[in-house]
């Protein structure tokens, strides 16, 4: 069972659309990119699975989500509301996922980030 708690937002355009996870059983990273909700009170996102090298590339624009949805090895769709851990749904390894990241523009853009420099520290030492 996974036990997701938030490092940082990558992208906020109002409300988070990029979030980084992290797992608090093993410490394996998770990003989340926001989905468009069906119901006013579900949070709705694709979770990918990923490494600190992949952050880091995302982060020095090496890389945009697109990309990081390919190198994913663990994809899922997690619903959850308020105050709940919510339910995750595998989705597959091989299963391309890119038409669910909406904005066009797909690169990291700092002004947009919160946390960074907490980000940047916790990717820093799991290198």
């Amino acid at each position: 069972m996974m036990q997701l708690k938030l490092l940082g937002i990558l992208q906020d355009f109002g409300s988070p659309y990029a979030s980084l996870y992290i797992n608090d059983v093993n410490g394996v990273m998770y990003l989340a990119i926001e989905q468009e909700r069906h119901e006013s009170n579900i949070f709705s996102a694709l979770l990918l699975r990923v490494t600190s090298i992949m952050i880091n590339d995302y982060m020095q624009n090496v890389i945009g989500l697109r990309r990081l949805s390919e190198l994913s090895k663990e994809k899922y769709i997690w619903n959850r509301s308020k105050g709940d851990k919510g339910n995750l749904i595998s989705i597959g390894q091989n299963i391309d996922v890119k038409n669910r990241i909406d904005i066009y523009d797909d690169m990291f853009d700092a002004e947009f980030c919160q946390n960074e420099f907490l980000i940047r520290y916790y990717i820093k030492q799991n290198q």
